[in-house]
């Protein structure tokens, strides 16, 4: 079975849980038949070039004049138009075609998707004969000066300057450039197929993959490759998106001149985006394990006592009955700072030790009476529950009840042993200290002394302690 590109294999997993994508918040399907349409959140433009017009949407990339050298044609692409250009006479090696008019904002956006469908070329008028030199593609062109680009058809620039990484569909790379090309399907005539092109760019680098193809009498491999140095970090604060067609040379040969353009999708995913418009961001039902696609926010997937609204509002998780791991339900810890009952504790759902006096919030049981250590009876709104000045998590490890300030570590005094160890160290040595129950196992006590010519002392108390034996040990 041939290994699906990373795109496909995330729609797979989508489909088998019930749509949450694990790593695109935006956009649930990639496919790009007649009856396709993108998700309304995340989406910066779609264009199927039923109808075109320079303004503005696009506008002119590259030298020439593409504003002449553009026309949408009928019966070609998925819909039935297809945007084609470069029928003029030309430089050899132009490069021209349209950009967006308005460039991307990139703020807040953690990837940016391109996806374009295209032939690079007609052969001939007659739609068959000798294969183009010609090529066209897309290319993402950032304000901070990166960019990537991907063509498709024979033609080749003089040198791969388009940013980190060149690979060619044969395997071939070159370190000093960022394009990717595709010589044509059939160099020995017949019609070119479509190719789906998706640049991805993400803080982890920039991916493209080839998604599916139409088209006799070849059929295109799926293929992916990526870049980890080209970050969505380096392309700046906006991203302008290109369509171009690069000639072969001047001539007005049409099997050397024809670029068609079937289908653009510009997407990005931002924080803020929310799909299904049920008040959570995709991000944010993406992470709790929620669907997207779906409005979900009325329904309590965890069982927690909170619908999936409210667990966002909160910061909860909506995967999660107990974010913290207190040992309270989401749902009961109301966050108010008053203990009402076991149903309505007032601890935040999100500090496991709301009063911060070392005891879970859990453990805290509010009663009034001390069970153990975790059924204290203690308020988990109070650091102190008796108020005898000593908070509850010191008292319980003292051996008092924290629930009676007549049981106080108050005035309690203990008085221990200690043992002194003094020795005189050598200038320039160095020593260590240590101790033994038997003289048989030795636990150092303090591993590194220096020694300066003086008398060194150390005080070691013995409560709790199981040594009889102390030495001093040069290191």
């Amino acid at each position: 079975m041939h290994q699906l590109p990373p795109i496909l294999h995330g729609l797979v997993r989508a489909s088998r849980h019930h749509g949450h994508l694990c790593r695109f918040a935006a956009v649930a399907i990639l496919s790009f038949s007649a009856s396709w349409r993108p998700a309304e959140a995340g989406v910066e433009l779609v264009d199927d070039f039923t109808s075109f017009a320079l303004g503005s949407t696009w506008q002119a990339h590259g030298s020439g004049a593409p504003e002449v050298a553009l026309a949408v044609v009928a019966g070609i692409g998925d819909d039935g138009s297809s945007l084609r250009m470069g029928t003029l006479p030309g430089t050899a090696n132009e490069i021209t075609g349209i950009e967006t008019a308005t460039p991307v904002a990139l703020a807040g956006v953690s990837l940016i998707r391109v996806s374009a469908r295209l032939r690079p070329l007609n052969q001939t008028g007659a739609g068959e004969g000798g294969a183009s030199d010609a090529s066209a593609g897309v290319a993402i062109l950032g304000a901070g000066g990166a960019f990537v680009r991907a063509s498709a058809g024979a033609n080749r620039p003089s040198a791969p300057d388009w940013g980190d990484f060149y690979t060619d569909s044969d395997g071939s790379a070159d370190t000093n450039g960022a394009f990717l090309h595709f010589p044509p399907n059939d160099p020995g005539g017949s019609a070119e197929a479509f190719r789906t092109f998706v640049l991805e760019i993400s803080s982890e680098g920039t991916r493209l993959t080839t998604l599916s193809s139409s088209g006799d009498p070849l059929a295109v491999t799926p293929f992916d490759t990526f870049n980890p140095n080209l970050t969505l970090a380096s392309f700046g604060t906006s991203a302008t998106i290109a369509l171009f067609q690069q000639r072969s040379d001047a001539s007005l040969a049409p099997e050397n001149s024809f670029g068609d353009f079937d289908r653009v999708v510009i997407e990005t995913v931002r924080a803020t985006d929310d799909t299904d418009g049920d008040g959570m961001p995709d991000a944010y039902e993406t992470a709790n394990g929620l669907n997207p696609q779906v409005a979900d926010g009325t329904l309590d997937t965890d069982g927690d006592g909170l619908v999936n609204l409210v667990e966002y509002q909160r910061g909860t998780r909506a995967d999660n009955p107990d974010t913290d791991g207190d040992g309270l339900r989401d749902g009961v810890e109301s966050g108010t700072g008053f203990f009402v009952n076991a149903g309505d504790t007032g601890t935040s759902p999100l500090k496991s030790d709301t009063d911060g006096d070392g005891l879970t919030d859990g453990a805290e049981t509010g009663t009034g009476v001390f069970v153990s250590a975790v059924n204290t009876g203690t308020n988990p709104n109070a650091i102190d529950s008796d108020q005898d000045g000593f908070n509850d998590g010191l008292e319980i490890a003292a051996g008092f009840n924290p629930n009676s300030a007549d049981s106080t570590p108050a005035g309690v005094t203990t008085i221990a042993t200690a043992v002194e160890v003094a020795f005189y160290g050598a200038p320039g040595v160095s020593y260590r200290i240590e101790g033994s129950p038997d003289l048989q196992s030795w636990t150092v006590l303090e591993a590194s002394i220096p020694g300066s010519g003086t008398r060194v002392s150390r005080l070691y108390s013995t409560a709790d302690r199981p040594f009889r034996y102390f030495r001093v040990v040069p290191n």
